[in-house]
């Protein structure tokens, strides 16, 4: 299960914020930026959400500075209050991964998705540093917007259209590198999701295999298997996402047989559900 660190002084926004996010989420609270570290230095936090308008010192930009580079997979969501939209337009450009609005005004259901989608740009920009260096620079921003993209319907236009070029030029230039065809690139991001999931919720495949557009567990342990080539134990046992990617390294520059973009097409059984 996912933790996450509720860093307030407000109890009403504690216990609604608890409300949307427990069970799914086990929540723990700090009411001073004080400690947070201590919590932190324990290795089961992945989301970090504070409270800018009623934490003490107010400190959030060089706090979150400072934890950004001390805990660089940690997902953090801003909590602002209703109307402070300079704050959370600045708190955006600092590069906070999510924010929640305190009052009433945000619906249920975008509050219980922030700490995933905040997970989901997290792990896109750790694995971005990851492959930096190991791969071609575009197929590196490729994986991470499909990383990120891993919980909606995703198409090739995602991976085309923020670098500013054609599908077909993406295909062509991922092809020129030797790096896999964005069908394939769209695959591994759910895979990779998918895998890090795993390690935090290793008990529910099913719902882990449909958060992540799978028809069924066992569908998701077949695509493990398949692009992976271990079964969901081993992945776990072997560091779950560090074996994923590691198995995503060895596959760049490697022919695939398939569709027209090279992408092999998947039974409909393991294909992401519309």
């Amino acid at each position: 299960m996912s933790s996450i660190l509720v860093l307030t002084r407000d109890a009403r926004l504690l216990a609604r914020l608890r409300d949307a996010w427990e069970p799914t989420y086990r929540v723990v609270q700090r009411p001073e930026w004080d400690g947070v570290a201590i919590v932190l230095r324990s290795g089961s936090i992945d989301v970090l959400a504070f409270d800018t308008g009623r934490t003490a010192g107010v400190s959030a930009g060089p706090s979150l500075r400072w934890l950004r580079g001390t805990y660089p997979e940690l997902a953090y969501v801003a909590v602002v209050d209703p109307g402070a939209g300079r704050l959370a337009f600045a708190l955006g450009r600092r590069g906070v991964d999510g924010i929640v609005v305190a009052g009433a005004t945000q619906a249920r259901h975008a509050l219980r998705r922030a700490p995933e989608e905040a997970m989901g740009r997290a792990l896109a920009r750790s694995i971005g540093r990851r492959l930096a260096g190991e791969v071609d620079p575009l197929l590196a921003r490729c994986v991470s917007r499909a990383v990120e993209a891993a919980e909606h319907p995703a198409a090739v236009p995602l991976l085309a259209e923020p670098e500013g070029i054609s599908v077909g030029s993406l295909r062509r230039r991922l092809r020129g590198s030797g790096a896999p065809p964005p069908g394939r690139i769209l695959r591994w991001g759910r895979l990779l999701r998918a895998a890090r999931a795993l390690e935090r919720d290793a008990d529910s495949l099913d719902r882990v295999a449909h958060r992540f557009g799978y028809s069924s567990g066992a569908a998701l342990g077949r695509a493990i298997r398949r692009d992976v080539g271990v079964s969901t134990t081993t992945l776990n046992n072997r560091g779950g996402l560090a074996c994923a990617l590691e198995a995503f390294l060895r596959t760049v520059g490697e022919p695939e047989a398939g569709s027209r973009d090279g992408s092999v097409e998947a039974s409909p059984a393991e294909s992401p559900l519309p």
